[in-house]
């Protein structure tokens, strides 16, 4: 993140909505969001108002997709913490628009105030550990269907490296270093591949790629 973008969200208070399967999850990631040190938010029970929702549930079943569902018809970013999560969850969370989703035991003050942040200027994660269940389940389609197929196209060469390398965990800045690209050339990449195809976020796209056969 540049000075300049941190400059704003210094000037900025970031509207957070915490939606929870049951009252004893909220209470604990409220506490938890209260004791971020640095992060300019506040409280909202009303989604409508929010900018970010972080979203808790034990698992990622169909209640807790429905939940997403509804916060981003919201016009909200969702963060998803999930207690526990396989291939298929994070598939969907991420097809049902979540910018980040990460395991909730695991969850600190640091991590959750960048991926609050991180969502709220449109930017998604998800853990090494989460991105490589998910690329494991996409590499078995992959390798069985698309890749026999040749299902491989409407992207160009640029397209494809920034989508490996934000597929690799790599930020913005990371991606335009290694790839000798401005950081305004990176996000405008991003953009149009998520506008070209009606996807969500960069996690969407990351997904959209990987199901596909892209990356």
């Amino acid at each position: 993140m540049t000075l300049a973008e941190n400059s704003e969200l210094i000037k900025t208070k970031i509207s957070v909505c915490i939606k929870a399967t049951d009252n004893v999850l909220r209470i604990g990631i409220s506490n938890l969001l209260n004791a971020c040190e640095g992060l300019n938010f506040f409280l909202t029970d009303d989604p409508k108002q929010a900018a970010v929702a972080v979203v808790v549930v034990d698992r990622l079943n169909q209640e807790a997709i429905q939940i997403i569902r509804e916060t981003i018809d919201n016009k909200c970013q969702a963060v998803v913490l999930a207690g526990v999560v396989d291939d298929l969850g994070i598939l969907s969370a991420i097809e049902a628009g979540a910018s980040s989703v990460i395991m909730r035991q695991d969850v600190s003050c640091e991590q959750l105030s960048d991926v609050v942040t991180s969502a709220y200027k449109g930017y998604g994660a998800l853990s090494s550990q989460l991105l490589n269940v998910l690329i494991t389940r996409l590499g078995i389609v992959e390798r069985n269907f698309l890749r026999p197929s040749g299902k491989r196209q409407g992207f160009t060469e640029r397209e494809l490296d920034i989508l490996k390398l934000l597929a690799d965990g790599f930020d913005t800045s990371e991606i335009a270093f290694r790839l000798a690209y401005s950081e305004r050339t990176v996000k405008k990449i991003l953009h149009d591949i998520t506008t070209r195809f009606q996807l969500k976020n960069r996690c969407h796209a990351v997904a959209y790629a990987l199901r596909n056969g892209i990356i």
